[in-house]
């Protein structure tokens, strides 16, 4: 078992229109489905997309269309059946605002000016049709190494219906969600089926939990007493952590953006360019 502390758990919603910022991505990163494609950190320091829920994707010379050529077999949760085409394009026409103007899915703005749809071909093979091309579009967009859209089940929502299809969070990744209750945390256990597991090796972990934590020292005491393996702690308890046996996990990729902001004390008042003076408007209530 595996538990996992952090500061936010997000909104729970099994819908790709439904599933705003936060869920969008907490349903791929937490494994309870994946993606077309994956990321790999190389040697260099660079990012690289590599095939996951693909084969391949076939670039059309016009920059019109591409293809994704599907695994087969793959698996959803719960006994919705087999990953198809049909899934892959539901999951990205019901999130994206061109092609559903009602999403709200975290990416719904950003799938628009670069998919126009996503179309079925056959049973394993899913057209791109472009609205714009996008050189970036397949690390961007269509793998975890940005923001992209989990696949999900088009069965569950033709059969259990749209409003029913918020609490149904059943994908195709390596963990099948039991519950997800926002402000509390969520609880997890091993798909036996996942398509990704190499044959007769198994789950590396049987239960998974993330809970979510927001005061520090409590993170920093789930730690040290051994009730969390993981936790989100401030940079301020990282020197006295890992003297005392933790580590920083940085090779997994995935990091955190630290802000710095400067207030209105810390503006200048000249152009660093041209030593004029700089004049703010100023309206009220506003700046």
């Amino acid at each position: 078992s595996l538990t996992v502390v952090h500061f936010d758990t997000d909104e729970p919603n099994g819908r790709p229109q439904l599933c705003t910022a936060g869920c969008a991505e907490t349903i791929y990163l937490l494994g309870a489905t994946d993606t077309l494609f994956t990321t790999k950190a190389r040697s260099d320091g660079t990012v690289a997309a590599e095939p996951m829920l693909t084969l391949d994707f076939t670039l059309d010379p016009s920059l019109e269309y591409g293809d994704f050529h599907l695994h087969q077999g793959v698996q959803f949760h719960n006994g919705w059946g087999e990953m198809t085409s049909e899934d892959v394009a539901f999951s990205f026409n019901d999130a994206n605002s061109l092609t559903n103007p009602k999403s709200i899915h975290g990416q719904s703005g950003d799938f628009a000016p670069l998919i126009r749809s996503m179309e079925p071909l056959d049973k394993y093979t899913v057209r791109l049709n472009y609205r714009n091309y996008d050189s970036r579009g397949i690390l961007h967009r269509f793998s975890s190494f940005w923001q992209t859209a989990g696949i999900v089940s088009k069965n569950a929502f033709d059969t259990e219906g749209a409003f029913a299809m918020k609490s149904n969070q059943s994908g195709v990744g390596a963990f099948v969600i039991d519950d997800w209750e926002d402000n509390k945390g969520i609880t997890m256990h091993a798909f036996e089926d996942y398509w990704g597991t190499p044959e007769g090796l198994g789950p590396y972990v049987g239960k998974f939990r993330i809970l979510q934590v927001n005061e520090a020292a409590s993170k920093r005491a789930m730690l040290e007493t051994g009730e969390a393996q993981i936790a989100e702690v401030p940079l301020s308890y990282y020197a006295e952590l890992t003297q005392s046996g933790f580590s920083i996990q940085k090779g997994a990729g995935f990091n955190t953006i630290d802000n710095i902001s400067f207030t209105g004390n810390y503006w200048d008042k000249t152009s660093v360019l041209t030593g004029a003076p700089l004049r703010r408007r100023h309206r009220i209530g506003k700046t």
